[in-house]
């Protein structure tokens, strides 16, 4: 609030109107005065009971607002319900969402301005509400809604959706004369009251014995709601999804599912109990946001996956500057309502941050949204983000460490650019984040992926993972870098229950699955490895990692018209002109996996030549499977030079074996540093 008392807050506005009151006074002033008097007795209460704030009253209409837009249609309903066969007073209310100015007791803004027209096309007896109201209730089980249509009000600049809102099941009724008439009246309140007991001890009961039984240790965030109305503020509330995550992430009690998986889960109908037991959590967090120029409101509540009993719920309204405390706030509530016990260290990281330039803070919430698509044009999309965001918060430490992993995913796994090209770049970023935030895990990560994948300086990138898991431990990318470290140093089983661990954080990511299905190929378990691949490509079947691995391994498990529908499929998603596909059908079925590779090698040779990235150690891999050593020799130095990151698992599983004896092989496995065999 300012200091002439002026305040902008989000509210759920709620108009009611007396049918026919101009004309009842025209005809008995005296019973107009009575119906107005009966109207503020039967409102004003309601309005208490639930939350809200009876603001004024106009004649024949009423302003009241909530802090939510539940609260705002609950309250409705009991009004419309208490009024139901009442002859002399028939409402009409409307309800809207939206952002209001506050000062001296009264309440401005075009959100009352919306919710006063909603109330006047509303017909008499029920209940018309805004989109962004209807998305804040949808889910809610004992309310249904019907679509009246786009409609154009009085003095709003563009049409709005509105929507007629109902009880779906009707409370039960007294039986008429089974009990003195003062005791009907109150039964149906006694009744309700006695029902609310028993259904709020029940819940607790069974909420407190579950907890006992199995403490609560695994949570997912499902995607927080855009009630803004805009499609193109849905970045905003993927951004402040992601952020939420990334913020529960780093307590080391608890395991958060990454935002990949719940995703999957976006205007879902499915149950909370449903989708905690596909994720395997013990709770999941639900929620909205609302953006209204420099203000946001965030709705949270936690709910338990095993009884679907809602344990805490709270509002949020901050000026954008502040949003990021907004999340630490959520997540320590989280913590304080399970019982997790936080180290001093998590309790310090997650404490009130420096204030966000908007700005800035818009824009490498884009960037995170474009990262999430993980796709060589989404990531450079969110490159160019993150450098806005930097242009115009130099300061912003997660901004640096989220450019500094782009590059490191641009290069591996997607395989876009050298390692050469992006390797220095997400250093200099990842060793600015540091310098702003030596806290931030997702900058450790990204020094230490930089440490393996370009400087294959194993015992720096092992600390450096090391850290970014302490400080991130739900965050499965550092856990499965850190897996491929683990391969490459010849502990086989450590990777694997790392890579495992990164698949249990993330079970819906395709692509961190077909790399725990690649690991277990390598390391003698390619039935399991086939079997991972093929889930993660269920999950993606455009997944051009998901089936160019599935080739290899198709074919060293003997089946190779399948390695060959794989190989196929991987090079028409990376873009194989129509020609070149029927190529290598033809070749495959003139001359089988060797003309298959044959013809795969020349385009890939084609690529390296152009202007596209194509690995020199995967060129140097396919002369090796068609016998040429020297060939293949030749592209594992260029490999080298370049600083490919595919040279980390060169000793690794049955790439190359033809190669394994060949001084010049042995010379270039001790030049990189790998653990002889």
């Amino acid at each position: 609030m300012d200091p002439q008392g002026t305040e902008r807050r989000l509210a759920a506005i709620m108009f009611t109107d007396i049918v026919g009151y101009t004309a009842l006074m025209g005809r008995d002033e005296a019973a107009g005065r009575r119906v107005r008097e009966r109207h503020e007795a039967v409102v004003r209460p309601l309005v208490d009971r639930y939350h809200g704030e009876w603001v004024e009253e106009r004649g024949d209409e009423s302003l009241s607002t909530f802090v939510s837009a539940l609260e705002a249609v609950s309250c409705a309903l009991a009004i419309q319900s208490e009024l139901a066969g009442d002859a002399e007073l028939s409402l009409r209310i409307g309800i809207h969402l939206g952002d209001v100015t506050v000062e001296g007791g009264r309440v401005f803004g075009d959100g009352v301005n919306v919710a006063s027209r909603i109330r006047e096309i509303a017909r008499p007896g029920q209940i018309f509400v805004s989109e962004q109201v209807h998305d804040s209730i949808k889910n809610q089980p004992d309310l249904g809604a019907t679509s009246e249509g786009q409609r154009a009000l009085k003095n709003v600049a563009r049409p709005v959706s509105v929507y007629s809102v109902a009880r779906t099941t009707e409370p039960a009724r007294p039986v008429v004369g089974s009990a003195p008439e003062p005791v009907r009246r109150i039964l149906p309140w006694v009744v309700s009251a006695a029902a609310a007991v028993i259904a709020i001890a029940a819940g607790w009961w069974l909420y407190a014995a579950s907890r006992e039984s199995a403490p609560i240790r695994s949570i997912a965030v499902l995607p927080l709601e855009n009630l803004s109305g805009d499609p193109e503020q849905e970045y905003f509330a993927d951004g402040m999804t992601d952020a939420l995550i990334a913020d529960l992430a780093q307590i080391g009690a608890l395991r958060v599912i990454s935002r990949t998986s719940v995703l999957q889960y976006k205007g879902t109908r499915k149950t909370i109990p449903e989708i905690a037991r596909e994720l395997g959590v013990g709770a999941v967090v639900e929620g909205t946001v609302l953006r209204a120029g420099d203000r946001v409101r965030i709705t949270a509540q936690l709910i338990d996956g095993r009884s679907d009993i809602h344990l805490w719920a709270d509002r949020y309204d901050r000026d954008l500057r502040d949003v990021l405390d907004v999340q630490s706030d959520v997540a320590r509530a989280i913590a304080r309502e399970i019982r997790l016990e936080m180290t001093p260290q998590e309790q310090a990281r997650l404490e009130q941050r420096r204030p966000t330039n908007p700005r800035a803070h818009e824009a490498y919430l884009k960037g995170r949204q474009q990262m999430q698509a993980l796709s060589p044009e989404s990531l450079h999309r969110a490159i160019g983000y993150f450098e806005d965001a930097i242009r115009i918060d130099p300061e912003y430490a997660a901004a640096h460490a989220s450019l500094g992993l782009s590059y490191c995913l641009l290069t591996n796994p997607l395989g876009a650019i050298s390692s050469a090209d992006a390797m220095p770049r997400a250093r200099a970023a990842g060793l600015r984040a540091l310098e702003l935030d030596d806290r931030l895990g997702a900058a450790h990560a990204v020094l230490a992926t930089v440490r393996y994948l370009h400087e294959w300086n194993w015992s720096e990138a092992e600390r450096e993972f090391e850290r970014a898991i302490a400080l991130s431990p739900s965050d499965p990318w550092p856990r499965t870098w850190h897996s491929w470290l683990l391969l490459t140093m010849r502990r086989p089983e450590e990777a694997l229950r790392e890579s495992q661990h990164a698949v249990d954080l993330t079970p819906l990511n395709p692509t961190i699955r077909v790399s725990f299905g690649i690991q277990l190929a390598l390391t003698g378990r390619p039935e399991r490895g086939v079997e991972e691949i093929e889930k993660s490509i269920e999950l993606d079947p455009d997944s051009l990692m998901g089936h160019r691995t599935l080739s290899v391994v198709y074919l060293g498990l003997g089946r190779p018209d399948d390695a060959a529908g794989s190989s196929i499929r991987a090079a028409e998603l990376n873009g194989a002109p129509p020609e070149t596909i029927a190529g290598m059908r033809q070749a495959y079925s003139r001359a089988g996996v060797e003309g298959l590779a044959r013809a795969r090698l020349e385009w890939a040779l084609e690529l390296a030549n152009s202007k596209e990235y194509f690995s020199p150690a995967a060129i140097a891999q396919l002369y090796a499977s068609l016998g040429e050593v020297d060939r293949a020799l030749e592209w594992l130095e260029q490999a080298y030079e370049q600083r490919d990151s595919n040279l980390t698992i060169l000793n690794v599983g049955p790439f190359a074996r033809n190669l394994h004896s060949d001084p010049r092989f042995v010379d270039l496995v001790r030049r990189i540093g790998l653990p002889e065999e």
